[in-house]
């Protein structure tokens, strides 16, 4: 039960920062969701760098160029 709490506490936390979750397919078919602020400007279609380290972290991939 406590583990529920603090996870509507944690969520209330990020929606007032303006955190949204990204679900993002990776090269190699998996598929992760982040929870993170959209500092970037991500939109459905934008290819992203995933950062790892004791977070994970998206990035907009600047050396992808979309085609069409």
């Amino acid at each position: 039960m406590a583990g529920g709490l603090v996870g509507a506490v944690a969520e209330a936390q990020l929606s007032r920062a303006g955190a949204k979750e990204f679900v993002v397919r990776q090269d190699n078919g998996q598929t992760i969701a982040v929870v993170q602020i959209d500092d970037e400007g991500l939109a459905v279609g934008d290819r992203v760098l995933i950062l790892r380290s004791n977070k994970v972290r998206l990035i907009g991939d600047g050396s992808y160029r979309k085609h069409g």
